[in-house]
Order: C-alpha cells, then structure tokens, then sequence
C-alpha cells in the first residue's frame, strides 16, 4: 500500500507499505475526466499540480495534517492502474484500506458550501447533497459503508457533517439501513439487501459495477475488463453464492472447537519427524490413493504409541494436496470431543470449507430441516456428509479419492455411538465412491466389536505389533532430533560459553539409555524431551542426568518414573511446610483438571476454583512437559497423555506416589465450587432481554457467552456428575437443598440460554437416585416435584428461557413445591392469574410434533424410547425419561399400519398400507430393509408384529388374512375359516395364536403353526340397542390368558369384552358411552386400558372390571394406548395430533378432575361478562376482570351446545342436545323462557340466533329446518313453504328486529320480514326476498352475514373471496368487495357508524373498506390465519380481534386503486393481548408473551375471547380460565 505525503506543498509517495502500515486519511470522491485526475506516473514525475485534480488531492493532504495525521490514500494517484497484477490487488484490498483509515474525507464537487444565514440557505446545501452524483457512483458505496469514521466537504473544503450527524439524511437518500451506517457487519444483511443498496449506482466501466462489491460481499474474483456487466456480475454472484453457501453453514452448523487438525488446540501437536514413519506413512498413502482399496482404514495401536502424530501428518499432508475431506480429533474430558453431538455436523461444516462444491448441498439439507444438528446421527451422515458429497464428485469422476481422518475413536464415551460411527463409515465405499476414511484407536473391545461387524470391509495397521526395530528407529531419529534442537536454543539463550551445551551432548550413551528407557511409547520421549526443554528446574545437562539417574528408582514403570521426575521439580528446595502447601494447590488445581467432565482454560478454572489467575498460571508454567498449557488464559489446559491422569488417580499408586489425587475428595470440592460459582453468577433474566417470550435464537450469542462464562456454564452442566462421584449423602438444607431453593429456575433458564435445558432432567432424577427410592425428606420431595416441573415446561423454556418465570409457573399446579418456592418471582404485571388444579395430575408429558392424529403408541423393550405412528405418514422416536424428540422417520408417503420392536430395542420394524415392510435401525434412523409383499390390488388395512418380530399378519383388503415371515417377506400361510370383514388382527405374546375381530361377526381365533380355527367367539349384540356390534380391537393379555376386545355397536354404544381362552367363558362386559379404538393389557396381565373418542383412557382390572383409574386430558378421541414394559408409564396417543405419558403407578382410585368440556363461549355488549355452555348441561357466567364465576344457570338436560348474549346483555339464550333453547336473566340468573322441545322436528338444534329485543329466536335445526321462537307466547312455528333450505349457514336478524336473514352455503339468502309472525302462525307463506347468485355448489364459509348497526347494509362473504353489501332499503347490490387474494373470509364486523366494513381473512390480514365506496382503505396484517378469527369494532379506528387491536390511521382510499396486498403492512399497529395463529401463545403487541400448554389452549379457535389486556379460553382440557396483564407488560 503506497501513501502520500504534502510537505511544503511537494507531493510524494512513500514506499510500497505490507505490514505496519501508519496511521493515515483516505479520500472518497467522484472522477472526473480522465485526462485531468492525477496519476501515480503524474505525482512520481512531478506533473500533478498541472491538473483540476489536484485540488481534492491538495485538500485531502491539508486536512489529514490539521488532524494529524502524516499520510493519506487517494486512488487515483496510489494505483499503478497499467499494472494489472497491482490493480487486482489493489481492488481486491480496497474495502480493507476504507475500513483501516483513520479518517476518511468525502469531497463533494458538485456541493457549494454556503453561507447558512437561516433554514432556508441550509435547506439549498442539503438539497445539493441530495442530489450529488456521489450518491450515485458504484464505487463511493463501499467508501461510505467500509470506515468508522467518514465526514462530508463542500468543494470548497467545508465540512457539512459527518456519517453520525447526517445519519438520517443518508439514510433517507441511499436507503441502506442505520445499522449499516453505522457499520455492523455486512454479512448480517442478506445478500439481496445489500444487492439493493447499489440500485441506481453507475461505473464508467461496465464490469466495475461488480468490481465495486468486492468488499460488500467479502469476496474477489480475476478482473476481465471487456467481458461485459452481465458476464461481470455472473461471475460474482457464483463467487457470491460459493462463499455464502460455506458462510451459512459455518453459521448455522455447530462445531467441536478443536476438533480439527489444525484448529488452535492442536496448533503445538507435532507431527512425525522426516525420516519416521516412513515405512507406514507410505503404506497408508497407497491405501489412500489405491482406487480399488478399501475405504476404511483402521490404526490401532496400545496408548502413547503416535497414532495423533500420524493422524495430524497425514491430515497435514492430505490438505497441502487439495485432498483432505475432514478431521475429527476425539479427546477424553473434553465434552464436545468426547462425544458424538457434534461430530457429524463438524465434519460437515469442514467438508464445505475443503471441498466448496458440497457447500450448497449442505446448506440446502440445513434449510430442509434447520433442527438437522439434532436428528439422528444416521440422518446427519446421510444428509450432511453423504448427498452433499456425492454431487460433487460427479463433474470429476476420475479426481483422487479424499480423506477423512477420525482420530483416537476410543476416547467418544458412548460405546454405542462409537460402534454406529464404524458402522457407518463401513460401506462408504458403496454409497459415496471417492471418499475414504482413516480411523485410529486403542485396540479397546468395543472398537474391535465395531470393525468385526462390518466383515472385513477395512485394511488395518497395528502399531505395537511393528516390529521393534522399527519402533526403535524411529524413537533414536525424534530423540536425536529434538534433543539437538534443545542444545542450539539453549545455548543461543546462553552467552557464557562455559554454560553451554557441547556438541557432545547428549552423548550416545545417554542416547540408547533414553530410547530404552521410552520405547515403545512415543508419548515417553515426547514428555522426556518437553521435560529437558523445560527451563523451570535446572539447565538441560542436570534434567537429562536426574531422569536417567531416577529412571529405575520406583517400582512402577518407566513412565511412572518419569511423571515423578517431573512432579519433584515443583518440590525442590522447599521446607516440608511449603511441600504441603504447594501439594495442596496441586492437588487442588491439577487435581481438578484431571478429574474435570470437560476441560477449562486457566481463567476459567481460577473462577471456579475461586484463586488467582497468576497463582494457576504460575503452577502450570511448571508443567508443560506433562499438560498442554496454552499460551492465552482463555484456551482449555488438557493433559499430554491420559496416562499421567492414570498415574495421579491410581489408588495402588498412593503408598509411593506424593502427588497422588484422592478423587472423592476433589469431586467433592468442586461439586462445592460448582455451586458456589453458580450461587454468585445466577440471577432472573441474566441477559437482561425482559420480553418474556423471547426466542433463545433472537438472543445475542456473545452476550450469552458474556453473562454466562466458561465457567458458570460447566458449574451449570456438571455441578451433578461431581455430587455423584463424591459419594456425599444428600440431606434437608444441605449444599444441593440450599442451591435449588434459591436458583433452580435460575439454572433452568442458564441451561436453555446455553442449549443443554434437555439434560435437565436426567442431572434431577441422577441427584434423585442417589437417595433411596422412598425417600420422603423435603430435598426429595423438591427433586420429585421438579422432574415433573421440567418435563411438563422443558419445550417452551427450551424455546423462550423466560418463560421458566411466567408460563410455567403460573400453570404449575397449585400446590407443586416448584411454584410455591418460587411463586415471588411470577411476574408481577400478571394481574390475574388462571385457575389450575391443585396438584399435578397422572400425565407426566404432552409431546407434540405430530402434524396429524397419533395412530399407534409403542414402547421399547428396555422402555428407553417411545415410538409414535401417525396419519401424517411419520413414525417419530421419543426419549421416554425426557421426551426429546431423537428421530423422524420417514413412511415415504404411505399409511403406516402397524410398527413394533424387535427384542434387542434397537431395531423397529413397520409395515404400510402399500406392503412395504421397512426395518429401522432406533440409535441412527438409517432404513436398514425394505421389503415389499403381494398386495395386488388390495391394501393392507390392518396388521400386527409377532412380539419376537419374526412374523407379521396382516389383513389384504377385507378379509384376506396372512403370516408372512418378517425378515424375508415370504408368505408363511393363509388363514381360513372365517367369515365377515376383518376389522384387527393380534398375535399372542408367545406367537402361537392369532386373533382377528370383525364387522358384525365372531372373532376368530387360530393356531399359528397350523392355521387351524380353534375359537369362534360369539356375543356381539349390543344390551341396549341390541344391534351386533364391530370389534375395532383386539388384544391378548401377556401371558396369553385373556383376550380383549373393543366393539360398538353405535356412536354412544362401545363395550370392553374379555374372554378366558382356556375356557372360552366371557369373564365380564364393560359398557362405555362413544366410540373405543383400541385396547391393551399392562405387563402383568392385571390393568386392561382402553382408548375412546371422548379423549379419556380407563383403567380396569383384567379380572373384575373394576375402574382403577381415569385419565382425562386430550382435547379428541384417543386412538391408541401402550404400557412401557415395566408398567408404570401408560402412552396415549390421539386425534389431537399429541402423545401424553401417563403415571400409572399410584395404588389407589385416582381420577383427574376436569371440568366438562366447554362448547361455546359468548361476550356480553358491556364487555364485562362471559357466557359458557359446557357438555355439563350448565350454562356458566364469569367476570371477566376477576374471573370468578358469578352463577351457574342449570335447567337444560343434556350438554349445552351453544350460547348468546342478547344485544341488552340482560339476557342469555342457551341451546341444547335436550332440544330446547333458554332464555335466562343475567342479573338474578332466573329461568324467563324455554322454548318447546324440537324433538318433533326429528332434528336437534345446530344453530339459532336471538333477536335484538329479545322477543324472537330463530331456529336451525340439524336438518336444516327453519323455525321461528316467539318467546312471550312460547309458540314454536315452522318455516314450511318456499324456497329450498338446504345448508343453511347462519342467521342474522336486523338490528330493529324485524329482518331476519338465512345464509344458504349455495351463496343465497332469505331475507324475512319477521316484523309480524301472523303469516308464521296462520302458516302461510311469509314475506320474504331472495338474493341469490350462480350457485356454485356448497360453499363452506366460516363466517355469519351481519347487519350494519343502522340496519341499512347487510354483508355477507363469497365463494370467490369477495363481500357482498346488500343495501336493505333499495334491495339491491349495493357493492362487492374484492381484494382478498385466494384466502377464505373468516370474519365480517361494522364499524359504529356503520361507515366502515372490516373482514379478516386466512391469509392472516384484516381489510378495511368504505361501506359508502367500496374503497379498501387499510390492511392489517394480524398474523392470524385461523378460519374464526374474530373482529369487534371498539371506536372508528380500532377494532378488538383475537390477535389483539388494530388502531387504524387517517384511511388511504386510494390503496384499493395502488395494492392489492400489502404484506406485514402495519403490523405495529396491533395492541394489547391477543392469540397467534395457532393458539400456543399469549401475545402482547403482537409479540408471543406467555405460552399456553396444551391443556390450556382453545379446545378450537373460537373458544377464546380477547379483550384489551384480557384473554379468557375456553381449554382443550374442558374449564375456563381468564387472564389479564397490567401496563407494565406493555
């Protein structure tokens, strides 16, 4: 980088600048003519003055010197432009010297500064600059965005502003964003934004307009002037899109930081020396580079033998070649390089840094399923490494094979994981050609399971087994290598020429003595040689001399002597009193690193262990030969070798070892450390984010990292794990007791901000299982109350950490211990709180994932994991004890039939309506078979697994009953005999019979082996209706004793029949009013479940029929039950598309006590009061401030259907199954009129509608009968003649009460004068109107016409997205709505004044029009795409809706004629509460506020009402509850 210098008024340059480059000003200006813009040549010959360019570079250089600054850039004199190697240089380092500059200077020609005498001379300059051609150049973009500091000149030198003070003027002329100005990272805005920061710009140069990006997008490419603008920006945005796509997923991928082979962690980790190695590094590259090779290596070698050094050398040698795919170095105590979380997702985000073609490819399986860290390891290597990888090899068919190198595979922890990373790689050969990968490892049982599995599918070194001589070899080459380079650092650091080494040393004596003493571990004479080089403790010469003088002192191995050669350094010279206390901080510092779960950097360790950094740091400044110190405090210190661990914690080492570790002891310690770490870091919203719904990901990374360091997130993790290694009782008001009293949601809320909230509850149940089961001590009973808190709130804290303080506090049961410890901390703008049972119920978990009804349950034999089929095609895997969700797998688009385990729970097999049966492997989610059997034209409609998974029956079409052998598909045999069509089939639990019940029939029992029918059982007709009923399910008992059966005969008619199959008797007959899907027996053969369509689940006894206990809790029909194989944990699975667990351990009765599910809510016209009608037969009144229930209105005889207020709000009407509508006093709640029963209409009541004086009810029936209620003379009158009334819709009567319309679904509508009921009375035809258009079939709308509160408009929404406005005084047409898009209308409302009209629609928008015009005069996005949301004018401009209100501005009428939609327009118009589209969530001004959980959210959208700062709901659980937020929460 040259610069410039004005001294004296001489311009010259200084030399060409690399590194440290001073402090100087840089210019931004506009080019003028060529010709006349001084050059380099100009300035070096002395000719620059002679040109109009001069000026700026004259101004430039004299403002630099009055801000003190010597040098300064201009580039048109900097460049040697004719030189094309320093043009591309220079451009590609443009952005770089911008953003460097100390100051940069905007020179402004065409801006005259003048004299500001008032606002109106500033106003002409600021015109000027608004029009300045600088604004519009391509280059001056990265000019203005690059510096921190950037000021504006007049062209005559006068400063106008700089970027901060002129920031809303350039940000209204350019239209980047403040936060560009004010220069956050360009990479935060997305590479269209930034594409659109340039429109307008112009270059000379074609191709600059690309060019002049260079910086914007942190990327280069050749420069190809003459290729054309279009060629020019082809290029760059390939480049554009190479670099983002690796950007992205280094972004969104989540890495093991050291993992890599040349990450800092390895940085110092050598490699092997030249002349070592030779023999295999050699046979590994042949391997490597062999095409017809095997793709798996595998080195294994005994501890400290060098397989990292070979890793690293061949990671190191495979990437100079372009040929290294990824690296994963595993280490033992580092969490994320000791386990799999990562591995997968660490590689890839390698893989797209080395090979960059598989970039995109990656991102796109990221963007497919952004939770892809979290899925299966079996799915990240296919999605993240395999299809990224195969593409890219496919234009180089014929390139070299790459490496992927997985070093020290022993250290991953989890056995399993370590054998399905071998299993995996086994067949890369097959699935990804030019992939090859190398593996090393301890020969340890595991990994040698691993590899035997995969048949000889590697090629494989063993290191100890190289012969000695070789091993000896290459040990003398390092020892003298090393041992060389101690002698020449040593003596250069030496001036004293008695002082220094002779060349002599070590002698060859010394040498063999130490190859003797090292060999066969490589990890000895590196620590041998660390030690020597070491200057703590004495010169080369005397080290050398004490290990060799030691080497056999102590009866271990030479090893031992070694690490106690080491060690007594740090003792020498001290007084026994000073031995001690430098043993304790040894024990205390390095005793911690040593036993620590994941490895801390010296900062953080002295804050854990609460010393000072320098007396860390000056202990480990003494251990370099036996620790990996890093050079900065903030990177990890982790043990050379795990074998100088073995030797510190080694009790048979304790008589002759002083350093030796008590391990109970330091867990002990830091268990105490842990907590004293957290007790003073932990604190209520400890980002200081204060919106409670906040996502974790809209969270600012590094200000998690701030507020929660290294240290409190490994005292957060693994305060547990030291608790259980210490072996210390766990006792009322102890450590544990104290720490979880006070900070339990603290540390909730820490480990979902640093993404480890799922091992939440496993720490709590590992805590808990170190007290006897039956503990009944506080410190238990808060454990036990806090597992069920955590897995009740685990998914919303996961999502929104605090709502660990709202949500799930103030839905916790009353008297959970959880809430009442911490009830202070319930946040104190929640006014009203809703109502919850007292104390928690037998559902532990509601799992939710699941895009549609849950069809079958299952639970693993080892009851780890539990399984879920649904219609939505999916099978997904849960872990039972925390209910994360592990795996999605995928049915391919068929129904899924039946699925189940095999014996060793680590396969699933399943079968589809189509005849595939796919086997699944559970830890991997890979498909490990699929088999197709004959189904010809006929489907599978139902089947069953043998519980050895050998066999499967199924059901072909009707009546067609087959075995088939599970493993190969061949059909066993056929069974016969049997007659009707088969509804279910089961096996027994030992496989030798199988059962199939049918549709009004037998079921039929037969052997297995021989296919003979060996029972027909009878008894299906129904007690009470005496029609035969269909057994929908059958099951056998486990010890294949008993046989149930779930039948109907009629929607209210089931029964649970069980059978004795010795004896064939019908033991008893359980009547249960709807429908039963399945049924199924515990274990032991005692508890018989069954699921039914009202949403609960009874538990009887197997021998009497006895109710043991009810489960209430899913908001639809249950579809299907499973015991968890030890009992105690029922799975429930249902139409409401979620999966609960349920406690089932309780002895006694227990019923969950919900209230009846509510049908209806309505508001009362004051806003105070709202009406429910529950299956309770009640009708309920609430105050909606308090939400205390004021009266219960009883009277109706069955379940109230539907309820309303009347336009007075004195009055209530209510409707029911008994077939009568009520008519009740809202002030005394008295009984003013009932209406006669419909049952002679042969119909129930679907629909009615209460006339605004109260004196009419309009009746639909289910028919769609049309009856009028005259409610003061009781007369009940059909509407008998004229036109057609199918599919009534709804009914409106006017606001007068003497019109009364009937929507029709065909699009028309009766329109009644109801003024007088004579011609009802006397059955004539009465006086009505018909509005009718082209019927275009039925029509399902979701919304009622209305009536304009005059009367004057009656509205009413189409089939073609549209809004009729029917004038009812002219009867005609008055105006059609159009501009909703393809979306129905779910809702109509009138302003007041009926001068407005507003109708929401599912595309989440509310629409405002001009009832006068038809004008659209505003559009409101609300977010809410539910086909019921509601709208409520409260004033002109502001209308209630469940989203919350919408406050209108001065209308726009001229935005019908401009937009026809305009997206997130006005979002921040919407105050107060509201519910999102789903109904999951209580909002606040739009935002997600409080999250409801299952149970407590609307049974369906409609059973909510939204009020200001008010939310009642009417819940999926069956009850009420009100809520309401003061304004502090706004």
């Amino acid at each position: 980088m040259r610069l410039l210098q004005l001294q004296d008024g001489v311009l010259s340059l200084t030399k060409d600048f690399v590194d440290n480059i001073p402090p100087y000003a840089i210019l931004s200006h506009t080019w003028g003519e060529d010709e006349q813009e001084v050059t380099l040549q100009d300035v070096m010959q002395e000719k620059a003055k002679g040109k109009e360019g001069y000026r700026k570079i004259e101004f430039c250089g004299k403002q630099a010197a009055s801000d003190g600054l010597h040098y300064f850039w201009v580039d048109t004199c900097c460049i040697d432009k004719p030189n094309l190697t320093e043009l591309q240089e220079s451009l590609n380092s443009m952005f770089r010297w911008y953003q460097n500059a100390a100051k940069c200077y905007v020179y402004l020609a065409d801006v005259p500064k003048k004299v500001i005498v008032d606002d109106l001379c500033q106003a002409d300059w600021m015109l000027d600059l608004r029009a300045s051609k600088w604004f519009r150049r391509g280059w001056t973009l990265q000019e203005l965005l690059a510096p921190s500091t950037v000021e504006f000149f007049s062209s005559d030198g006068e400063k106008l502003g700089d970027k901060a003070s002129l920031e809303p003027l350039l940000n209204e002329i350019t239209k980047i964003p403040v936060t560009a100005l004010r220069n956050s990272h360009l990479s935060t805005f997305s590479v269209g934004e930034r594409m659109l920061w340039i429109e307008g710009r112009v270059t000379k140069k074609a191709e600059d307009m690309a060019y002049s990006l260079f910086g914007i997008f942190d990327v280069q490419i050749p420069l190809l002037y003459g290729e054309g603008r279009k060629k020019a920006f082809g290029r760059l945005l390939w480049e554009i899109d190479r670099y983002d796509y690796q950007r992205k997923v280094a972004r969104e991928l989540p890495i093991s930081p050291g993992a890599a082979f040349d990450s800092r962690a390895e940085e110092h980790n050598s490699t092997c020396l030249e002349g070592t190695r030779v023999e295999l590094l050699s046979k590994i590259s042949n391997w490597a580079d062999d095409r017809q090779s095997k793709a798996l290596f595998w080195l294994n070698g005994m501890a400290g033998t060098g397989k990292s050094t070979i890793s690293r050398t061949l990671a190191s040698s495979y990437d100079r070649r372009g040929r290294l795919a990824a690296s994963f170095f595993f280490k033992n105590g580092e969490a994320d390089r000791a386990c799999v979380s990562k591995f997968f997702t660490t590689i890839a985000a390698q893989l797209a840094r080395y090979i960059p073609a598989t970039a995109q490819h990656i991102y796109s399986a990221i963007s497919a399923d952004p939770a892809i860290a979290e899925r299966s390891m079996s799915s990240q290597f296919e999605k993240l490494i395999l299809q990224p990888f195969i593409p890219s090899r496919s234009a180089m068919p014929q390139a070299p094979s790459c490496l992927l190198i997985v070093d020290a595979l022993d250290e991953c922890e989890v056995e399993k994981d370590i054998k399905l990373i071998i299993k995996l790689f086994s067949d890369i050969k097959r699935k990804a050609p030019g992939l090859k990968v190398f593996i090393t490892s301890r020969p340890e049982l595991p990994i040698r399971l691993g590899f035997g599995a995969t048949k000889g599918a590697y090629d494989k070194v063993v290191l100890h087994d190289i012969a000695d001589s070789v091993i000896e070899h290459d040990i003398s080459l390092f020892l003298e290598h090393e041992l060389e380079q101690i002698r020449y650092e040593y003596n250069e650091s030496v001036e004293e020429e008695e002082r220094q080494l002779p060349t002599t040393w070590p002698t060859e004596q010394d040498n063999r003595d130490l190859v003797k003493m090292t060999v066969p571990l490589f990890i000895s004479a590196a620590t041998v040689c660390l030690f020597i080089a070491d200057r703590v403790g004495g010169n080369p010469r005397k080290k050398l001399e004490n290990i060799l003088r030691n080497r056999t002192r102590t009866k271990g191995s030479e090893l031992d002597s070694m690490y106690l050669v080491v060690l007594e350094q740090l003792l020498a010279g001290l007084s026994e009193q000073d031995s001690q206390e430098t043993l304790a901080q040894f024990r205390q510092v390095v005793g911690s690193i040593v036993v620590l779960a994941n490895p801390l950097s010296p900062s953080a360790l002295a804050r854990l262990l609460h010393l000072p950094l320098e007396d860390v740091s000056d202990l480990l400044d003494l251990l370099h030969s036996v620790l990996n110190v890093p050079t900065t405090s903030k990177q990890p210190v982790t043990l050379l070798h795990l074998s100088f661990g073995d030797f510190l914690l080694d009790p048979q080492r304790s008589a002759n070892n002083p350093f030796w570790i008590d391990q109970k002891k330091r867990h002990e310690r830091l268990a105490t450390d842990c907590f004293r770490t957290l007790k003073k870091s932990l604190r209520n919203d400890i980002c200081g984010v204060h919106h409670p719904g906040t996502e974790h990901s809209s969270i600012d990374s590094r200000k998690i990292s701030t507020m929660l360091p290294a240290e409190v997130q490994y005292a957060c993790e693994h305060w547990a794990y030291h608790l259980r290694e210490s072996g210390i009782d766990i006792l009322d008001g102890g450590e544990v007791h104290t720490f979880l009293s006070e900070h339990f949601l603290h540390w909730l809320e820490a480990l979902s901000l640093i993404r480890r909230l799922t091992e939440s509850v496993n720490t709590i149940r590992l805590v808990r299982n170190l007290m006897p089961a039956k503990a009944n001590t506080q410190i238990a009973r808060f454990l036990d109350d806090a597992i069920r808190f955590i897995l009740a709130f685990s998914p919303v804290i996961h999502e929104a950490p605090l709502q660990v303080y709202s949500s799930a506090l103030i839905f916790a049961p009353q008297n959970s211990i959880i809430r009442l410890s911490f009830e202070n901390q319930i946040p104190r703008w929640i006014c009203l709180k809703p109502k919850v049972p007292p104390n928690w119920s037998s559902k532990m978990q509601t799992l939710e994932g699941h895009r549609s009804g849950v069809e079958q349950v299952v639970f693993s034999p080892n009851s780890k994991f539990v399984e879920s089929c649904s219609r939505d095609k999916t099978i997904k895997v849960w872990a039972a004890d925390s209910g994360a969700l592990l795996q999605t797998l995928d049915g391919e688009g068929a129904e899924i039939k039946s699925f189940a385990f095999f014996p060793d729970g680590e396969i699933l097999g399943s079968i589809s309506y189509h005849g595939t049966i796919r086997l699944w492997d559970i830890s991997t989610g890979a498909l490990l078979q699929k088999r197709e059997i004959p189904v010809k034209l006929d489907g599978v409609n139902s089947a069953a697994f043998s519980i050895d998974m050998k066999l499967l029956v199924t059901v072909l079409g009707n009546r067609l009953v087959r075995i088939w052998e599970t493993g190969t598909g061949a059909l066993q045999r056929t069974l016969e005999g049997h007659s009707g069509v088969v509804m279910s089939v089961a096996f027994s639990s030992d496989a030798s019979l199988v059962a199939a019940g049918s549709y009004k029939d037998k079921i039929w029992v037969w052997d297995t082996d021989t296919g003979m029918v060996l029972q027909a059982i009878t008894g299906f007709t129904s007690a009470n209706s005496g029609v035969r009923s269909t057994a929908h399910g059958v099951s056998f008992s486990p010890n294949s004793k008993l046989l149930a059966c779930a039948s109907e005969s009629g929607m209210r008619d089931a029964t649970v029949r069980i059978w004795d199959l010795e004896t064939g008797a019908l033991l008893h007959t359980v009547n249960y009013n709807g429908r039963l899907n399945s049924v199924a027996f515990s274990p032991d053969s005692k508890l018989i479940a069954s699921a039914s369509s009202g949403g609960k689940i009874q538990l009887r006894a197997a021998d009497t029929g006895v109710m043991q206990q009810l489960f209430e809790g899913h908001s639809n029909e249950v579809l299907s039950v499973a015991f968890s194989p030890d009992g105690n944990v029922l799975a429930s699975g249902s139409v409401d598309e979620t999966l609960r667990l349920w406690d089932v351990k309780l002895d006694a009765l227990v019923e969950t006590h919900y209230s009846s599910s509510i049908r209806s809510l309505s508001l009362s016209p004051d806003k105070r009061t709202v009406a429910s009608a529950s299956n309770g037969h009640t009708v309920q009144l609430w105050d909606i401030y308090s939400g205390t229930l004021q009266c219960t209105l009883e009277g109706h005889s069955g379940p109230v259907v539907e309820v309303e207020f009347s336009a007075d709000g004195k009055t209530v009407a209510s409707s029911s199954e008994d077939g009568t509508v009520r008519l009740w006093a809202v002030d005394t709640g008295a009984l003013r009129h009932t209406s006669e029963n419909c049952d002679r209409f042969n119909a129930a009541i679907w629909k009615f509608m209460l006339s605004p004086d109260s004196k009419l009810v309009a009746l639909r029936t289910k028919f769609d009968n049309l009856l009028l209620w005259v409610t003061e003379t009781g007369d009940l009158i059909p509407f008998k003649r004229g036109h057609s009334l199918n599919f009534i819709h709804s009914l409106v009567f006017s606001p007068d009460s003497k019109l009364l319309a009937a929507v029709l679904e065909t699009e028309t509508v009766l329109y009644f004068n109801v003024s007088s009921t004579k011609s009802w009375i006397t059955d004539a035809k009465p006086s009505y109107s018909v509005i009718e258009r082209t019927p275009e079939g039925r029509y399902e709308m979701y919304t009622s016409a209305v009536f304009s509160p005059d009367g004057s408009l009656l509205a009413w929404p189409l089939s073609d997205k549209t809004v009729m406005l029917w004038a009812t005084g002219s009867g005609k047409v008055q105006h059609i709505l159009k501009g909703h898009g393809f979306k129905a209308i779910s809702h109509l409302a009138f302003s007041l004044d009926s001068k407005y009209v507003a109708s929401a629609s599912e595309d989440g928008s509310v629409r405002l029009w001009e009832t006068g015009t038809g004008m659209l005069c505003h559009i409101i996005d609300i977010g809410l795409c539910s086909p019921r949301a509601k709208l409520i004018f409260l004033a002109t401009n502001k209308i209630q809706t469940d989203a919350g209100i919408i406050t209108f501005g001065k209308p726009n009428m001229d935005l019908g004629r401009v937009l026809a939609s305009v997206p997130g327009y006005g979002r921040n118009s919407i105050s107060g509460c509201g519910l999102n589209s789903d109904g999951s969530w209580i909002t606040l001004n739009g935002r997600n506020w409080i999250w409801l959980p299952p149970d407590f959210r609307p049974c369906f959208w409609g059973l909510q009402v939204v009020l200001g700062s008010t939310v009642v709901i009417g819940c999926s659980s069956g009850g009420l509850i009100a809520m309401s937020f003061s304004e502090d929460a706004f």
